[in-house]
């Protein structure tokens, strides 16, 4: 009989602190639709959620966290501050500071980045890189964007440039699509001799410089 008010008692206990540490928060409960949780939150969709304040999410399932986050369409998600999420497609996600990301599972972690349409289940990680590329992944800071037509594409990209101008962009690493691995050349906007290739059928070309005359490629 004592288990039984103790255990009563502590149920008591734990719904009474529940209902003070939310007195204070605005929230807002639809069960069959959405769920708002902050201030100044704008809920709309199916099974949508936002906590924190200034948020806004609409469509199916999607999510935000954070403050000032805009997340739309299906099963899309933003965790941070100023994030953008969109596009008619599902999965997308953004984590972080102002980053932006659309199109179909398409992933963006860090500050400033842009991953979207044409890109389909790209990455990027890091600041200020931009990616178009379906199926690859960016890592770094203020990269040079591949292409996205078939079998151009980048895989793999290491971002190295200096700002996030065109003229600024540049990538120290980059892994093709075709297989082919190359170190760029260090030109600011891309351009220039590579300073490294190997190549998918096993060819190695280095692009090499003695003083300040240019030795060429080499095989």
């Amino acid at each position: 009989m004592k288990t039984r008010k103790r255990t009563a008692l502590a149920c008591f206990a734990g719904s009474l602190l529940v209902t003070v540490l939310w007195a204070d928060i605005p929230a807002d409960l639809n069960l069959d639709n959405w769920l708002s949780v902050g201030g100044n939150t704008s809920v709309s969709g199916t099974g949508t959620a936002a906590f924190g304040e200034n948020n806004i999410v609409s469509g199916t399932g999607s999510v935000a966290f954070g403050k000032d986050n805009s997340v739309s369409s299906t099963g899309n998600a933003a965790f941070g501050m100023t994030n953008t999420v969109s596009g008619s497609n599902a999965g997308s996600v953004a984590i972080g500071v102002s980053n932006m990301v659309s199109g179909l599972t398409n992933f963006a972690t860090g500050t400033m980045n842009s991953v979207g349409s044409p890109a389909a289940r790209a990455s990027a990680l890091g600041a200020f890189l931009n990616s178009t590329s379906s199926h690859g992944t960016v890592v770094g800071y203020c990269n040079k964007e591949g292409s996205n037509m078939a079998g151009f594409r980048l895989r793999f990209s290491v971002g190295n440039g200096t700002g996030a101008a065109a003229n600024q962009r540049r990538n120290a690493f980059e892994v093709h699509e075709s297989g082919d691995v190359t170190v760029p050349s260090d030109q600011l906007g891309g351009g220039g001799t590579p300073r490294f290739e190997v190549l998918a059928n096993g060819d190695v070309i280095v692009g090499k410089a003695q003083g300040d005359i240019s030795m060429g490629e080499f095989e």
